[in-house]
């Protein structure tokens, strides 16, 4: 099993699985429904299709605007953010398709559950946990991202 970091600046362990998200690690309670609005989370989405979208193009500046302020001073500019991806995300850069499933909570942090096909067929799970920012905006401050053919 191999569970891959991106875009992550405070927290995030490992978590991503197939099937099920652990419940140690991901979870919907009360509290994340009270945070999280509707709105938010059509947010999410159209922050993760965007980050994709600037990614397929190659226009690491666009990609990086959606980090977080954390992950921004992590890899302190587009083109590094961009080589990590470009080395360990490829899955994130074009692929076929995107499907958004559950928002859960993951650390204190909301996160959109996406399952995602890369061009060569495989399919993964993608967690992408977000941080409201001081003006409300919401930024992607980690991802975990998994192969399902490689959870047990």
């Amino acid at each position: 099993m191999r569970a891959v970091v991106l875009l992550m600046s405070l927290m995030m362990a490992p978590i991503c699985a197939a099937g099920p998200v652990p419940p140690a690690f991901a979870q919907t309670t009360p509290a994340l429904e009270a945070q999280v609005s509707e709105a938010d989370q059509t947010e999410f989405r159209r922050i993760i299709a965007g980050q994709i979208d600037a990614l397929r193009a190659g226009d690491g500046a666009a990609a990086f605007s959606f980090a977080s302020p954390g992950i921004q001073a992590k890899f302190g500019d587009p083109a590094t953010f961009l080589s990590m991806v470009e080395g360990g995300y490829a899955a994130l850069i074009d692929p076929q398709s995107v499907a958004f499933g559950a928002v859960t909570d993951t650390l204190g942090y909301p996160t959109q559950i996406a399952t995602v096909v890369d061009r060569q067929g495989r399919t993964w799970t993608a967690l992408y946990a977000f941080e409201r920012q001081p003006d409300g905006s919401w930024r992607i401050s980690g991802c975990v991202l998994k192969r399902l053919d490689q959870v047990s």
